[in-house]
């Protein structure tokens, strides 16, 4: 899939926000290229909101460790978020090229281990994503 100047210029604000902590920029560039060609601008809302929980929570899980306080709750949360970003990850996928969808979903939504850090790892990219949303619009 061709990428946009915009979406280059977009992705490249949150690396440089981020203080080059991006791991996966080309796979966000290819999630925010696909919603916005296929309105999927709220799925991609909603991805990064989940990405956002998902990479704090996973952040006090390892803190706490299983036999901490809430560790139970926030891990049943944590579950019902990873499938609900899923849900939106493959909803975006589904609107991309057939090369960059099966890339794309075999890379980051198999059930695998790799497939899982890897997609971890791009919920870390999405919540930067989504903390420079919020601090875009506080600008504003």
């Amino acid at each position: 899939m061709h990428i946009s100047d915009n979406t280059h210029a977009l992705i490249d604000a949150v690396q440089q926000y981020s203080g080059n902590q991006l791991k996966h920029p080309a796979e966000c560039a290819l999630l925010v290229e696909a919603s916005s060609l296929h309105g999927q601008q709220n799925a991609l809302a909603d991805l990064t909101f989940t990405a956002k929980f998902l990479h704090k929570t996973y952040g006090v899980m390892r803190r706490i460790g299983a036999q901490g306080e809430g560790y139970d709750k926030l891990s049943e949360e944590f579950e019902s978020n990873v499938a609900r970003a899923q849900e939106l990850m493959r909803s975006i996928a589904d609107t991309m090229t057939e090369e960059d969808r099966s890339r794309f979903t075999g890379t980051y939504l198999s059930v695998s281990a790799p497939s899982f850090e890897a997609m971890m790892e791009l919920v870390h990219d999405l919540s930067w994503l989504k903390n420079y949303s919020i601090d875009a619009r506080a600008r504003a």
